[in-house]
């Protein structure tokens, strides 16, 4: 596995520590290894799931904490990877790659809760059937459907202006 990763080859890469899982389920080294591999090919959940399985093994891996907070940090789960970054200074308080993504990732999740709380509200629409042809056998639909107003959250049937519609489609 270690010389098809050190090739870039990082698929044969993953299948290499697979076979080496196989002949030794309990090794954190692989399973940290294979992690590696999985976020050079981009598949972020995949590589924290083997990443938290080395760390069943070996709570101190300090490499699978690392390679877990960068999943988790393409995964947007910021409160992870900065608790993994935090595990890794406590086992090396000198750790400067963790001391720096850790301030990366939290100025990340700060920007992200400012983007949320800034995030400018959709304007609210409605839009209304004010006239409907008289068709007995279809009142009742277009009374249920005649006004839907559109929110950042989808959209959900404006109670009274239907009821209005639906009276006046009864008349």
């Amino acid at each position: 596995g270690n010389e098809a990763f050190g090739g870039a080859r990082y698929e044969e890469a993953t299948l290499l520590y697979t076979e080496a899982l196989i002949q030794n389920p309990r090794s954190a080294a692989a399973y940290a290894n294979r992690g590696l591999a999985l976020l050079k090919l981009k598949k972020w959940a995949e590589a924290e799931e083997d990443c938290s399985a080395a760390l069943l093994l070996d709570r101190a891996h300090a490499k699978a904490l690392l390679r877990r907070a960068e999943a988790r940090t393409h995964l947007r789960d910021w409160e992870g990877a900065s608790a993994d970054l935090a595990s890794v200074l406590e086992l090396e308080p000198k750790h400067l790659t963790a001391r720096a993504q850790l301030v990366a990732v939290t100025e990340a999740a700060r920007e992200a809760r400012n983007r949320r709380r800034t995030a400018p509200e959709l304007k609210r629409e409605t839009a209304s059937v004010r006239t409907v042809a008289r068709d007995s056998g279809n009142d009742a639909f277009v009374a249920s459907v005649s006004a839907v107003e559109y929110t950042a959250k989808g959209y959900a049937a404006a109670d009274a202006d239907a009821a209005a519609l639906g009276a006046g489609a009864a008349a």
